[in-house]
């Protein structure tokens, strides 16, 4: 138990919470935490406001039941003694109002007003109905040609959204598991870190030992501790990151923060050749393999959402021409039972037509729509330039850095078993004092650096193919297998 002295002289120990649990980390556990992420909950959340955005707006066109009840009245004197002054005024309508993705709106009510005047000379004149009224676009909207192309958009945007949501959960995935397989790198270069430092305490003790036989001197056992130093050092640093790594994955997955977590069992060598395997496959590809990709779809839908974006930008300034229209079916008579029989039995119609022109003065509009036409254009662009290049790039480098990399695994493999054997020979040489002590060290070194080297090598690989398959997530590579988003929760 480690204590640390702060003011006061109170001790305070240095481990775990009670509270902590130990936990199990392997690929398929880490994944199988992926659930409650926050990092899926809020790509579940941006797929769910795709889904409101467009139901917003075909809130516009759903049938809406609406009632009105008024009620005016006033003791004021008339003005004049032909002009009357009405109160009480009751009014009351009920009824359905309907707007089509036509370009058409449509209300139906019924309704009943009643009337006074203050001297009683009208005394409860009452009508009762029907009003129906209806509006047409003529030019802007017509035929729903705009609302179309705007609820259109809407369905490709969710679409994409959808889609990039499930592309992200994979990126976020294989972004965990690089993490992981960090982890599992960083545990092999502690194994070998410990196990040369345990070499160098033997020799230092060896060296001890032969100084008390007056064998070896100061210098030499100064050189024994100072690598000693530099294997403890090379391990704190080891233990460092370590920590980082494992508070990365705290920070992306906060359910795992108030547990312990241990490694458990994992195989490099496996996993390696079946990166490398893939590797392999990958070279086989003449051309870039779209079909290994949902980025094609994705550029598809960027046409088709651009092109009516196109269709509403060029309505955007355009006059606005309206036809309108009323027919009302009523009855009129004193009293809403006397109103009501005359609308049953003798109603009588009236109607209404109209034409409503709003045409835009100033240059104002014109040019709101060229900049927004501007920006729609350059967005596009951007995002379908931004998307092609990723693809191309990532297949074309990630060939090129399999290659490389795989040809360093080989090097370094070489150099380590060059540098042991070297090292085999060279004790036997130092204790015949053959060889200096600095060529052991250095070799001894050499071969810390080469082996940390490999193991970092190999998991550059590793992360490579996982950076690979954010793009390729199709990819029938078997460690590109990973979650299905059903799996990782939210309504699709």
């Amino acid at each position: 138990m480690k204590y640390i002295l702060i003011p006061l002289l109170i001790w305070a120990p240095v481990g775990h919470s009670k509270e902590e649990k130990n936990w199990v980390l392997t690929e398929q556990s880490l994944i199988a935490a992926l659930k409650e992420a926050p990092e899926v909950q809020a790509l579940n959340e941006s797929s769910v406001r795709s889904k409101f955005n467009e139901e917003n707006f075909l809130e516009n066109y759903q049938t809406k039941w609406t009632t009105e009840a008024r009620l005016q009245d006033s003791n004021e004197s008339a003005i004049a003694s032909f002009i009357p002054t009405f109160g009480p005024t009751y009014y009351f309508a009920t009824g359905l109002e309907k707007k089509s993705l036509q370009g058409v709106a449509l209300s139906a009510n019924v309704f009943s007003d009643q009337q006074s005047t203050n001297d009683r000379v009208i005394d409860q004149a009452t009508r009762t109905g029907v009003l129906v009224e209806a509006s047409l676009d003529l030019w802007k909207n017509l035929f729903g040609r705009t609302d179309k192309a705007l609820l259109k958009d809407l369905r490709l945007q969710r679409k994409k959204q959808m889609m990039e949501s499930d592309i992200n959960h994979r990126v976020f995935e294989l972004e965990l598991r690089k993490t992981y397989w960090s982890l599992v790198a960083n545990a092999e270069q502690l194994k070998i870190s410990r196990k040369l430092l345990q070499t160098a305490q033997a020799q230092l003790r060896d060296g001890l030992k032969r100084q008390g036989q007056f064998i070896a001197d100061k210098a030499e056992i100064a050189k024994f501790r100072a690598q000693v130093s530099s294997r403890l050092s090379t391990i704190d640093s080891l233990e460092f990151q370590r920590e980082l790594l494992y508070q990365t994955l705290k920070d992306q997955l906060p359910q795992l923060a108030n547990v312990k977590m241990n490694l458990g069992p994992y195989d490099v060598p496996s996993k390696v050749t079946e990166i490398l395997l893939c590797a392999r496959n990958l070279t086989a590809y003449k051309t870039v393999p779209w079909q290994n990709t949902r980025v094609d779809e994705l550029l598809e839908l960027i046409d088709q959402s651009y092109q009516q974006k196109k269709k509403v930008n060029a309505r955007y300034s355009d006059v606005d021409l309206q036809l309108t229209s009323q027919l009302q079916v009523s009855g009129v008579d004193r009293g809403y039972s006397n109103s009501f029989d005359d609308f049953s039995n003798n109603g009588e119609a009236g109607y209404a037509v109209g034409l409503k022109l709003t045409v835009p003065l100033g240059g104002t509009q014109r040019r709101a729509k060229r900049h927004k036409e501007d920006a729609d254009y350059l967005k596009f662009r951007s995002d379908r330039g931004k998307l092609e290049a990723q693809v191309r790039s990532r297949h074309t480098q990630t060939i090129k850095l399999a290659g490389l990399l795989q040809a360093s695994i080989i090097n370094l493999e070489k150099n380590s078993a060059n540098l042991e054997e070297s090292i085999r020979h060279g004790r036997a040489k130092f204790k015949q004092a053959r060889i200096p002590l600095n060529t052991l060290i250095t070799d001894q070194d050499a071969l810390l650096n080469s082996r940390l080297a490999e193991i970092d090598t190999k998991l550059n690989v590793l992360k490579v193919f996982y950076d690979y398959f954010q793009t390729f997530t199709e990819d029938p590579c078997p460690s590109n297998n990973g979650l299905t988003v059903a799996s990782l929760g939210g309504r699709q």
